[in-house]
């Protein structure tokens, strides 16, 4: 006898939550929830922290998830919670992280101004994200950077596509605040 293949988590009610084995989950949506953390804003120096974090809570939790909805959306609201407790004890840290890790690029090939430059403009960019409520900035995330449909975005995080349309609107205002106020503080500064 062939054995069937098996479901994949969360696909379409294809598997019972009481079946649903938490390996399996960190297999099949380990990349997920590394790129919604990354959504959040949790810097590449924590993100292994806080994944294994979401994925304690998926091995304590699995038991609540109900099967009804896409697994992704459970996962998202995990991250969600995970991220923001991060981003609240990062307040009280005493350390200062003086640089993330390089990035594999080809940073050679550029002159040591372009590349401060894009160290800089990366700053700054980070800078106006961590103001912005997460659900905002992930959606936004998703969308500008991600290339990512509204209707994919909904689909994702399970929620009704105007939902995801109104986060990312005001989303936008956000960043565009962002934008202002660092640039009324660079005037101010000289």
């Amino acid at each position: 006898m062939i054995p069937s293949p098996q479901p994949r988590v969360g696909e379409a009610h294809a598997t019972a939550p009481s079946e649903v084995d938490v390996t399996q989950v960190v297999i099949e949506h380990g990349r997920f929830v590394w790129l919604t953390l990354q959504r959040f804003g949790v810097r590449a120096s924590d993100l292994e922290d806080v994944t294994q974090e979401v994925f304690l809570v998926v091995h304590q939790r699995i038991h609540t998830w109900e099967g009804a909805g896409r697994i992704t959306s459970w996962l998202y609201g995990i991250c969600l919670k995970a991220a923001a407790a991060h981003r609240r004890r990062a307040w009280v840290r005493r350390e200062v992280v003086t640089s993330e890790h390089a990035e594999t690029t080809d940073e050679d090939a550029v002159s040591p101004e372009q590349s401060a430059a894009r160290r800089q403009a990366r700053a700054r960019l980070d800078e106006i994200l961590d103001g912005m409520n997460l659900e905002r900035r992930a959606v936004f995330v998703m969308f500008e950077v991600d290339a990512m449909s509204c209707d994919e975005i909904a689909a994702t995080i399970g929620v009704p596509v105007g939902t995801v349309y109104s986060r990312l609107r005001a989303a936008r205002q956000e960043f565009e605040q962002g934008l202002r106020r660092m640039q009324a503080r660079a005037r101010g500064a000289r």
